[in-house]
């Protein structure tokens, strides 16, 4: 859910902000982000990666030029470390930077989900 709030309602370009700048993405666990065993599971960790990457994009002006380009998102892959279970009603945050690019692709770190203090 949180990822479809995020294509619909897509973060507003912050000034100053480049693309090389860190993005802090703060959320919340949600029932639908659970498993049967009332945590967060492996692909609801890769989608709130996603809306941190994606957020990250909005804040530093990039989804406007990735629409002009006709530039698609697609995970070319992945590496996850889990430091800790997420149950509901979390608060967590993500800080998403990018960490170089070819004429390919963007190489973007996204750490796993910290709890939010």
């Amino acid at each position: 859910m949180q990822f479809a709030w995020s294509a619909f309602l897509p973060a507003k370009p912050e000034p100053g902000m480049t693309i090389l700048d860190p993005s802090v993405t703060r959320m919340r666990v949600l029932p639908q982000d659970l498993d049967f065993m009332r945590i967060v599971n492996s692909g609801a960790y890769l989608q709130i990666m996603n809306v941190a990457g994606y957020r990250h994009m909005g804040r530093a002006g990039g989804l406007r030029l990735a629409a002009e380009q006709s530039w698609i998102g697609v995970v070319a892959a992945s590496t996850l470390r889990y430091r800790r279970s997420l149950r509901l009603w979390d608060r967590f945050e993500d800080t998403s930077r990018v960490l170089g690019w070819d004429d390919r692709a963007f190489q973007i770190a996204v750490p796993s989900p910290a709890r939010a203090s």
